[in-house]
């Protein structure tokens, strides 16, 4: 359990907090100071905790916390109950190289089906040294390290770890993109096999959109939520994709297929190319056939 959790002053002037909700301003400087945090930003957080500390209803928990999820403040495993505040290495970089040790220990501890660690390795693996690291398993995940601890790991200057030249970087996902939905999208049947490379394309592509201005961020929403394999601009759909008629399109066909069969008239609505003829006109054509007849 930490003492204390820093929150910088600009907290309140960053414009990603200001569109959060009171709860969920409430709940964001909750994560970063509570006791359940750590040195990386990683931790689990079983509702319970939250209720407890906050004296807020399960209900009122999962709301905001959804919120910070959407906002991109944070990302949660739901199967784990495991916590990542995406940005909180940036904000509280660790100060020397027996703190990397400390943080590389912690995130070491995130199980391996959780859904994001393989994103959080990939954006601080290099920097915090998780490259088969050999480190004993914490008994307490909030357990602090008062003594320096064994772990494979070779600390430049700058904090930096010497890798191989020949391996292939890790893939890194850049922060503008929402990793929520980005995570959503990579879970689905066609990416969820997706080599480095694939995404790599499918991020230069959001990139491309994001400097022409596109809305590249509902590109990847929608993308996450139809399940697509690849990404589609939300005006421009994806080729031969069926629209699905909403309730009120098909309430509004319905009645004037009704109001046809009850009248036997094209109804008004419909676009008339050639002069309509009712069954009335239809009836007494007949019976003047009839009586030419005889």
């Amino acid at each position: 359990m930490r003492d204390y959790g820093k929150v910088h002053t600009s907290f309140w002037t960053s414009s990603n907090i200001r569109e959060l909700s009171e709860d969920g301003r409430t709940l964001a400087i909750y994560l970063l100071t509570c006791p359940h945090g750590t040195i990386a930003g990683v931790f689990r957080l079983p509702d319970g905790y939250a209720c407890e500390d906050l004296q807020w209803s399960a209900d009122r928990v999962q709301v905001t916390l959804s919120e910070l999820l959407s906002n991109g403040f944070a990302t949660r495993c739901e199967a784990t109950k495991w916590v990542w505040v995406t940005k909180h290495l940036e904000w509280n970089p660790p100060e020397n190289p027996n703190q990397i040790k400390a943080a590389a220990k912690m995130a070491f501890q995130v199980p391996d089906s959780c859904t994001w660690k393989a994103y959080f390795i990939g954006k601080h693996g290099v920097y915090l040294g998780l490259v088969n690291p050999k480190v004993e398993p914490l008994t307490n995940p909030s357990e602090t390290v008062s003594e320096p601890v064994t772990v494979t790991v070779t600390v430049t200057e700058a904090a930096t770890v010497k890798k191989d030249k020949s391996a292939a970087p890790p893939f890194v996902l850049p922060d503008w993109i929402n990793a929520k939905h980005w995570e959503t999208w990579h879970s689905t049947p066609k990416r969820k096999k997706a080599t480095t490379a694939q995404k790599q394309m499918a991020v230069d592509k959001l990139d491309a959109w994001r400097k022409a201005g596109d809305d590249y961020a509902g590109a990847l929403e929608n993308a996450a939520i139809g399940g697509n394999q690849g990404l589609f601009l939300p005006n421009k759909p994806a080729p031969h994709a069926a629209q699905p008629e909403s309730f009120r399109e098909r309430d509004a066909r319905l009645a004037r297929e009704k109001w046809e069969r009850m009248t036997g008239e094209q109804h008004p609505d419909h676009a008339q190319t050639a002069p309509v003829r009712s069954i009335l006109d239809v009836v007494d054509i007949e019976i003047k056939t009839l009586g030419m007849a005889q």
